[in-house]
């Protein structure tokens, strides 16, 4: 019997959730995947372990849909993955059919299906640990994450004609529905004139979030390479080969550190310091908080040239 994975927010979310995937049986076309937002499919998409993915398309009536379709389907264990309502989840799963269902939460639910386990965390438990508390693997100092990603490996990305002594990554946007992690754009331009002043190669990362900021990059830089519309495998090949990694706190800032690479997060999001601290990357990572002066700056700064 099939294993089915339910999956509501993006991508910074789906690689919190890598380490339990991998943990999972290693069995070809063993697992289902339902995402709401189409684009966290993208690290594990190549995994033989995947037989099916429900898309939603960000849009809860097709989200509706694919949950009349999953009625009909029998599961061996079902995972609610920590990004969800535990409310909703228990709702949800009256309408699916598994032997097991796994859901986190940090308060106690009272009405539920008989077939469902509420896994309970403390509410200071990182997201990587609450998902893998879902498997019995809670004890974080006993465990090494795997978190390898499962995309296809290209050779060739990187402009040997114009190769510098450093590649530098740069992902200033982030998605607003989320809350506003953004810094400020401007600091960031400061940021790529510190190091284009030391002959330092850039890639700038824009996404469908934030793609309102192309023409602000475009218009006002020079001698940057950005990085639009291209695919998981390539952002994901491109972003392996970078010295550094400097973003806001949201889904390539997760892709660099699971990518083994050394990454500067901007903490912008303080309003809800709890919610920011349990999503953080949790390795390869150093942490700035934005400042409204140019405190938070002269921090990078003072970072990189002791780096």
């Amino acid at each position: 019997m099939q294993t089915l994975i339910f999956h509501m927010h993006g991508l910074g979310d789906m690689i919190m959730f890598l380490p339990t995937f991998n943990c999972l049986p290693n069995k070809k076309k063993s697992i289902d995947l339902l995402v709401f937002e189409n684009t966290s499919a993208s690290p594990l998409i190549k995994s033989k372990k995947i037989r099916n993915i429900y898309y939603c398309d960000s849009n809860y009536f097709k989200l509706f849909k694919n949950l009349l379709f999953l009625f009909f389907k029998k599961f061996e264990n079902i995972y609610f993955s920590h990004n969800f309502s535990p409310f909703k989840s228990t709702m949800i799963s009256y309408f699916l059919k598994g032997k097991k269902v796994f859901i986190i939460s940090e308060k106690k639910i009272y009405l539920k299906p008989y077939n469902v386990e509420i896994i309970y965390v403390k509410k200071n438990l990182h997201k990587v640990y609450r998902n893998l508390s879902m498997l019995n693997q809670i004890k974080k100092t006993k465990i090494k994450l795997d978190t390898s990603l499962h995309f296809k490996k290209i050779d060739g990305l990187k402009n040997t004609k114009r190769k510098k002594s450093l590649s530098i990554g740069i992902h200033p946007g982030s998605n607003i529905k989320n809350g506003d992690k953004r810094w400020n754009i401007e600091k960031y331009f400061e940021l790529i004139k510190f190091f284009q002043k030391r002959n330092i190669q850039i890639y700038i990362f824009i996404g469908e979030y934030e793609k309102e900021l192309l023409k602000e990059f475009d218009i006002k830089l020079k001698n940057v390479n950005i990085i639009y519309k291209k695919s998981f495998d390539h952002v994901a090949n491109l972003i392996s080969k970078l010295d550094l990694f400097v973003s806001n706190e949201t889904g390539l800032a997760h892709l660099s550190t699971s990518l083994g690479i050394k990454t500067l997060i901007i903490i912008n999001k303080k309003n809800e310091k709890q919610k920011t601290k349990i999503s953080l990357p949790i390795t390869n990572s150093i942490f700035i908080e934005s400042t409204n002066d140019k405190k938070d700056l002269k921090k990078i700064f003072y970072y990189l040239k002791k780096n």
